[in-house]
């Protein structure tokens, strides 16, 4: 129990009262440990485990705990291992104490092989096949349903297939990426499965990421071409990659002449293999820039036949897709009901922002599993908890908070799955149900092995906390392009077959008696955000790029019973203006994605060391979001709506309308409760739109006003959304709207 202390004291002469105490080990030594249960705050039981040595004649060992915090059972069995301990170096004095194997031979088997009995076997190694062999059994059924869009299996095989002879004859193949940046909808799914085919692996991208870091990605990964269509197009930076625009007049008469039958060996540049190039996906890097990882196709095929056995997953389902592509966890939710003869419906860019409309696709398309991070399943549990009734959920990707999986164990009537495992371990590693009590990661999923190591690479005994190692068939090949950080992280498997690896995760975690993982914390100062893992070190080395900045420290807190925000502390140059958090938020923005871009910024003068001279990142105070307005006043009713909206979700006081929503608190998730609390008001905006309009005056500009609200206070009659501008704001628009005529030239109807 790492958390309750990390001291031991020794007390010479304290009396010990041996009553009520059980023994431990055989009674016919010399040598006896007792444990005993003592509820008292006095003398030694004001420690919550204490070690009492009475000399004499036969050496006594006493074990005191506080029955709160520690079960007789979890003391029994320390007893135990200090007795082994004792035994093992009186019967070898030279023995160094830190190498004394705690584990007995029974215990070192079940946590190295019984608990990671996963054997199974993976049909083919590649999840082509299995998708055509669910094409052939339900030819007719709708296999992608997309904003009022339907696909069948047949039509979305046949489809599938076209494209990839046209990316074969563009250079797809074995060994080769294509990067896709098309938007969610059918033809993503008809993209990602081309790329399959064709035996390449897929480079996604959000067209929402700043140039600067889809060019990064574009020249890291270095694809053979980029598939994407008109909308996305010009939002992805021109690096010399060939560009197939999908939806292009020619491109759609190749596509209708090409053969629509599956694709041999032959048409491809080689066989496909297993250990080929599923996808390379990117994440935070520590050093300034993200890392691509490169997850064979064995591994994604594994992971998602190992998912849908544990769920489980059949042809009746229908999985509701929220997550980018960008994002690792989106390849369970698009693929798994393909290989199952299910349905994927996919919801879209807005849809995915909107906790009330995603509630609303479910009832009606007739979804009944859905997997979402625990901060979008909170969002949905406060909005819309009626709407998850027939929902089997599934969630992953931060730690799951006790009151969130017993709220969810209650309304899923389907049931839910807690899923854990980092990107280089494909995905999902260990799963468990969540019935409701403290919720743990469960156990390794098929063909994958679960380690908690020491310093020195051997297991721990259940209930002490290690580091945990993974290896098994998940495990990915490693960063692209980076074999020095693969060797640190990739490490060779001392428990498996010869030449086997396992990824050091940086987890915290500890096995309890019943076999189960428990997450901890990390060993690192790696962070998990909406999901998504965050590198400090890139974000701080993007602040450290600003000329006002001369040092930075990024950290993740939970303040509050909100959520995990992201808080910069910025020291700034000798002799510079401390520079608004606007203007670094604008420099972040123009590199990093959204969730990558912290809540508040604060000021120091310097930055808290330790002793050892390094950053003590527990000295660094708390961001004040004290909503005291900078700006004007509300000028009509319905910017007065919006301040009071904006007030009432940040839980600040006052809002004016130059205030940025972020600079008061305001992140990702708060963006979406922000549209839903407007759309009871009668105003209508997506979580999209305040991210690029964050103030009340510029967000006013883009409100919808609807008929009537739930308070049937707000009405077109009532609100308007003109607001009279000035000239120097006429001017200013107009001088944008040239500058994205020329990023967006206009359609012949546009200009007539």
């Amino acid at each position: 129990h790492p958390q309750l202390f990390d001291t031991t004291t020794v007390f010479e002469n304290l009396p010990s009262d041996p009553s009520g105490s059980v023994g431990i080990g055989d009674p016919s030594t010399e040598l006896e440990i007792t444990v005993r249960e003592d509820s008292s705050a006095t003398g030694v039981m004001h420690y919550p485990l204490s070690l009492t040595v009475v000399p004499g004649e036969e050496l006594q060992l006493h074990l005191s705990y506080r029955p709160e915090l520690f079960s007789r059972s979890a003391v029994e069995q320390l007893g135990v291992r200090l007795r082994h301990l004792l035994d093992t170096v009186v019967g070898s004095p030279g023995t160094v104490v830190g190498q004394v194997d705690l584990l007995t031979a029974k215990e070192r088997h079940e946590l190295v092989h019984a608990w990671n009995d996963t054997e199974r076997e993976i049909p083919g190694s590649d999840v082509t096949g299995l998708f055509e062999a669910s094409a052939a059994r339900f030819p007719t059924r709708p296999a992608v349903l997309c904003q009022g869009r339907e696909l069948s299996y047949t039509e979305l095989d046949e489809r599938s297939n076209r494209l990839a002879r046209a990316l074969v004859v563009r250079g797809a193949g074995p060994e080769k990426l294509v990067a896709v940046a098309v938007p969610r909808s059918a033809d993503l799914l008809v993209t990602l499965l081309a790329v399959l085919k064709s035996g390449a692996g897929y480079v996604p991208l959000d067209s929402d990421y700043p140039e600067d870091r889809l060019r990064y990605m574009l020249e890291d990964a270095r694809p053979a071409l980029l598939v994407t269509v008109r909308e996305t197009s010009n939002a992805v930076p021109r690096t010399g990659v060939e560009r197939l625009l999908l939806d292009a007049p020619e491109t759609v008469r190749e596509l209708a002449d090409t053969p629509a039958a599956g694709l041999s060996d032959a048409e491809r540049a080689g066989a496909v293999a297993g250990a080929h190039p599923a996808y390379v996906i990117y994440t935070s890097g520590s050093t300034g820039r993200p890392k691509g990882v490169v997850v064979p196709r064995t591994a994604l095929l594994n992971l998602l036949l190992a998912v849908a056995d544990g769920v489980p997953v059949t042809s009746a389902d229908r999985m509701l897709a929220v997550t980018t592509i960008a994002f690792d966890i989106a390849a369970l939710e698009l693929f798994t009901p393909l290989l199952a003869g299910g349905s994927l419906v996919l919801a879209d860019g807005d849809m995915v922002r909107d906790p009330e409309a995603l509630a609303a696709e479910v009832v009606r398309s007739g979804v009944t599993m859905m997997q979402a991070t625990p901060s979008l399943w909170q969002e949905l549990v406060s909005a819309v908890p009626d709407g998850l009734r027939n929902l089997r959920a599934l969630t992953g990707g931060e730690a799951l908070p006790e009151r969130l999986a017993t709220t969810l164990a209650e309304l899923c009537e389907g049931g839910v799955v807690n899923l854990y495992g980092p990107t280089e371990t494909t995905v999902w590693s260990t799963m468990a149900p969540v019935d409701g009590g403290p919720p743990v990661i469960g156990r390794p999923v098929w063909n994958t092995r679960a380690y908690v190591l020491d310093a020195a690479l051997r297991p721990v005994p259940p209930g002490v906390a290690g580091e945990l190692y993974i290896s098994g068939a998940g495990v990915t090949r490693g960063y692209a392009g980076r074999p020095g950080l693969t060797a640190e992280r990739f490490v060779a498997d001392p428990f498996g077959a010869p030449g086997g690896r396992m990824y050091r995760t940086g987890d915290l975690v500890r096995w309890n008696q019943g076999g189960d993982l428990e997450y901890l914390s990390r060993v690192d100062q790696q962070m998990k955000v909406l999901g998504f893992r965050i590198e400090p070190g890139e974000i701080e080395s993007r602040l450290d790029a600003h000329p006002a900045v001369r040092q930075a420290a990024v950290l993740a807190r939970r303040d509050g019973p909100g959520p995990v925000r992201l808080v910069a502390y910025v020291v700034t140059t000798s002799g510079a203006e401390q520079p608004e958090p606007e203007l670094l938020r604008s420099h972040l923005s123009a590199t990093l994605p959204d969730y990558m871009v912290p809540t508040a910024f604060v000021p120091m003068e310097a930055l808290p060391l330790t002793p050892n001279g390094k950053l003590d990142r527990s000295a660094l105070p708390a961001p004040e979001f004290n909503g005291v307005p900078v700006g004007r006043e509300p000028r009509n009713a319905l910017e007065e709506k919006l301040c009071s909206v904006f007030a009432e979700v940040l839980e600040v006081d006052r809002v004016g309308i130059d205030d940025g929503f972020f600079s008061l608190g305001g992140d990702s998730i708060t963006s979406i409760r922000l549209s839903v609390r407007a759309r009871q008001a009668g105003l209508e905006f997506t979580s999209r739109e305040v991210f690029r309009h964050s103030t009340v005056a510029e967000l006013a500009h883009h409100v919808r006003v609807l008929g009537s609200s739930s308070s049937g206070s707000a009405d077109r009659a009532s609100v308007t959304p003109h607001v009279a501008l000035d000239s120097g704001e006429r001017d200013s628009l107009a001088a944008q709207a040239s500058e994205y005529e020329a990023v967006w030239p206009l359609s012949p109807l546009q200009s007539g």
